[in-house]
Parts: structure tokens; C-alpha cells; sequence
């Protein structure tokens, strides 16, 4: 009998939890509104920047809000520069002015009575040759060696990114004309030198594969040389107006750290640019920033362009 009550005991416990259960409804918590600041420092180019608003989790826009009307200025070692002005909505430039290497730049934007402001410093150009050694059969298509050397760093720290990128003749989705397009030769090498953090393993060709640009470690400061190959075949770059280009970069630290952290982030998303799934056992990656009191990045480039593969004259 005692058994038989506790069981009616339980069973009233039981029922009286299920009647408690109900759909309640959680708001989503507050999200605070942050001002994003871009822009790259690079010698060959007008000083500008862009000013945009974040939008909130899950939200359905796209678009990222222009912030207008606001007031920007840029100071050149510590001294006002200027004034930059509006060029767009959410584009801000300084007209006849370009970054000098060797200088720092502070950006400070007053948006809605908030100051958001970042700082870096354009690096030296650090010289480099390139050599282009005999075909060699180990590498895809037959293609040569690229041999790349640096010289000593004048201030004991580099930062060193390259890829590859040419123009070849590529038809229009409706299948009307050609045009020209964009398009890399891949970068493959086996060289101690390279940081491996976007590298696949080709089982095939015994080399390492660079996701779009590959990046020299910084601990090798001092002279060195990189030996790195091409995938793609020379001939789609031959074409009339075509060709392929080394582009060597030195960057800043900022900006350094900055597209390593954004690199990664972008490999390791849950889902790709078209909506597959790119990586379901994915987790947050922190994207470095170096802006005050807001997102983004301010960064500096000081690059210098080499022919690969030239095409034919017209």
C-alpha cells in the first residue's frame, strides 16, 4: 500500500511540473550600434577611408549603413594634415595627398559625438629580386622555379605577403563576347620560410598549396629566398592584353596581424559566400583591429609589381 501511494505521490509531482510547462518568449538582447573604420595607407594611392555602421545579429540586410556627415581628419607624425572630405556615401579622402613611407597617420572621426580614431605607420619598401630558373618537371605544368630574395630590413622587422594575379579572356555568363578577367596561377612551394596557416598538403606534386596569397614568416628577418611555383599553365595568360604578376608586399604589423586573423576567419565559417556549408565543426575566430572606440582596421601596404608571364603584344 505505501508503494502504490508513493506512486501516486510521483505521478501528481509529475503532472503538476507538465502543467507549469509553457513557451516563453526571451527578448533578444540590446545590440549596441558600432561605427567601422577602413582603410589602407598605400604610397601609390590618395589618403582615404570608409566609415560604415555594424548591423545587428541574424539580421536579414546586407547593405552595412554609410555613416555620413562626419567629421575626419588625418595627422602626419603627430601634426594635422587635414581635413578629409566626403568623396561618397561612407567615403571619406584627403585629394592630392598619398602616404609617405617611414610616417605615421592617425585617423580621428567624429560620429555622433563619439570619436573614433586608429594609427599606423607606412612601411620602408624592402627590396627584392626575382629570378625565374629553368622548367622544372616536379611542378605542376612543367612550370619553373620562382626564386624571391629579400634584403636585410633596415629596421630588424619585415612583414612580407605575395600572390599572384593575372588578365585572361574569359566568356560572359549569357556566352555573348569574352572579357577580360582577373584570375590567379595558384602559389606552390615546399619552403621552410612560408607560414603554413592557409597551406594544403598536394599529395601529387609533394608541395604545399597557398590559398591566395602566402605570407613569410616574420622570424625571418635578415636576407633570404623563397623558391615557389605557379599551377596553371602559361599559355591562359598569353593572350593579347594578358599576362601574369608577382606582387610583393610589405605591410605593417596592424595590418599583418590583421589579414592572418581575417584569413582564417573566413576558412573556418560555418557556411561559403554561395550559402554550402563550408566547415560544420567551425568556431569564433577574434579578427584583429586596431581602431579605438570602434571595429576595422587601419592598415599600410607598400607593394611592388613584377611580370610572371607577359602576354602578346597586340
Amino acid at each position: 500500500m505505501n508503494y502504490i501511494k508513493s506512486q501516486l505521490r510521483l505521478l501528481g509531482v509529475i503532472l503538476g511540473l507538465a502543467a507549469c510547462v509553457g513557451e516563453v518568449n526571451i527578448p533578444y538582447p540590446t545590440y549596441p550600434e558600432r561605427v567601422v573604420l577602413n582603410g589602407i595607407l598605400n604610397p601609390d594611392s590618395t589618403l582615404s577611408i570608409s566609415l560604415h555602421k555594424t548591423l545587428p545579429p541574424l539580421s536579414a540586410d546586407t547593405v552595412y549603413p554609410p555613416v555620413r556627415n562626419a567629421r575626419v581628419r588625418c595627422y602626419e607624425n603627430g601634426r594635422l594634415l587635414g581635413e578629409l572630405h566626403a568623396t561618397e556615401p561612407g567615403q571619406y579622402a584627403l585629394y592630392g595627398i598619398k602616404p609617405k613611407p617611414g610616417h605615421a597617420y592617425r585617423i580621428e572621426a567624429e560620429v555622433d559625438g563619439l570619436t573614433v580614431s586608429a594609427t599606423d605607420t607606412v612601411p620602408e619598401f624592402l627590396p627584392f629580386t626575382m629570378e625565374i630558373k629553368p622548367y622544372a618537371i616536379k611542378n605542376p605544368n612543367g612550370n619553373p622555379d620562382i626564386h624571391l630574395t629579400w634584403e636585410q630590413p633596415l629596421n630588424g622587422e619585415q612583414f612580407i605577403w605575395f600572390r599572384n594575379t593575372g588578365l585572361i579572356y574569359a566568356g560572359k555568363p549569357d556566352g555573348s563576347s569574352v572579357q577580360f578577367v582577373e584570375s590567379g596561377a595558384g602559389i606552390m612551394s615546399v619552403s621552410p620560410f612560408l607560414d603554413d596557416f592557409n597551406a594544403t598538403r598536394e599529395p601529387e606534386e609533394l608541395l604545399k598549396s597557398y590559398d591566395l596569397l602566402a605570407r613569410v614568416l616574420p622570424a625571418q628577418v635578415g636576407k633570404g629566398t623563397v623558391v615557389w611555383a605557379y599551377i596553371r599553365q602559361p599559355t591562359t595568360f598569353r593572350s593579347p592584353g594578358g599576362g601574369l604578376f608577382l606582387y610583393v608586399m610589405n605591410v605593417s604589423r596592424a595590418y599583418d596581424r590583421y589579414m592572418k586573423t581575417a584569413f582564417k576567419a573566413i576558412k573556418n565559417r560555418f557556411v561559403d559566400d554561395d550559402g554550402g556549408l563550408n566547415n560544420p565543426f567551425y568556431e569564433p575566430i577574434n579578427v584583429y583591429s586596431n581602431v579605438e572606440n570602434g571595429l576595422g582596421i587601419l592598415g599600410s601596404v607598400n607593394a611592388r609589381k613584377r611580370v610572371l608571364v607577359e602576354g602578346e603584344k597586340k
